[in-house]
């Protein structure tokens, strides 16, 4: 998370200097939200649904 979160700033101006065009950028940023929500949504599911035995 801190690695993703320390490189992402340096890869976005590597792709701005690149000549990416920013709505991209963006429109992916949100794709990677999303795919990580879904895929987030299973194992919540699975952990919501464990009952803790005494």
């Amino acid at each position: 998370m801190v690695f993703s979160t320390g490189i992402a700033p340096a890869v976005l101006g590597l792709a701005i200097s690149a000549g990416a065009p920013f709505h991209a950028l963006l429109l992916g940023m949100l794709g990677f939200i999303i795919a990580g929500w879904l895929l987030a949504q299973r194992v919540l599911w699975e952990a919501s649904n464990i009952t803790a035995e005494p």
